[in-house]
């Protein structure tokens, strides 16, 4: 814990340039990533920046240069013109459709991640309401409005597919070895793929 004390012996460090180096140096050791870096850099320059203010250090740190931080990918996804082309593919006169529609409306209209809609059941489907109950994080219950499109479409899927039953999943497999069985996120995922990869 930084005292009164520890700071001002901080600040009048002769080689200060080379301990925060060397500081930096650790943080990369234990492993942190270039913003969380830069963030414990840009505070100490700003400690002594206040410092010079204040006449307690004559140092400067701005030859400490922070790290380029990686830009990742565009995760943005499609527009939804694009996303109801990917809807279209959907054959609904089979029941592989029906449910694939149904589980992409649900994904695109309340930005759901794959996993959490594969461990949902029947229960937690309440069409009156037009809500999906889900467990959030901390184990808690969150209430998910759905459109009325969303709630026929997974009406549908609930009409096409017998099993009915308040504990088990809202969304099963449907091939030959799995028929039946949880749909898994990772299976979600895989669908996904492949209908966007059909709709180029």
């Amino acid at each position: 814990m930084a005292t009164k004390d520890a700071v001002l012996e901080f600040l009048h460090l002769e080689r200060s340039v080379a301990v925060v180096l060397n500081y930096k140096a650790k943080l990369f050791d234990k492993g942190l990533s270039e913003a969380t870096v830069n963030r414990r850099l840009a505070a100490i320059k700003n400690l002594y920046g206040m410092g010079r203010k204040l006449g307690i250090c004559q140092f400067t740190l701005e030859d400490i240069k922070g790290e380029k931080v990686q830009q990742y990918r565009d995760t943005s996804g499609i527009t939804p013109e694009e996303y109801r082309k990917v809807l279209d593919i959907c054959d609904r006169s089979l029941i592989y459709g029906i449910r694939d529609y149904a589980l992409l409306k649900l994904l695109w209209d309340n930005a759901l991640r794959p996993n959490e809609v594969s461990q949902l059941n029947y229960g937690d489907f309440e069409p009156l309401a037009r809500e999906l109950k889900m467990l959030g994080k901390g184990r808690q219950t969150e209430i998910i409005g759905l459109s009325s499109s969303t709630t026929k479409a997974l009406l549908d899927w609930i009409e096409a597919y017998a099993d009915k039953k308040q504990k088990e999943p809202l969304f099963v497999a449907l091939d030959f070895k799995h028929k039946g069985h949880q749909i898994t996120g990772d299976g979600i995922h895989k669908m996904v793929r492949c209908y966007c990869k059909q709709r180029g």
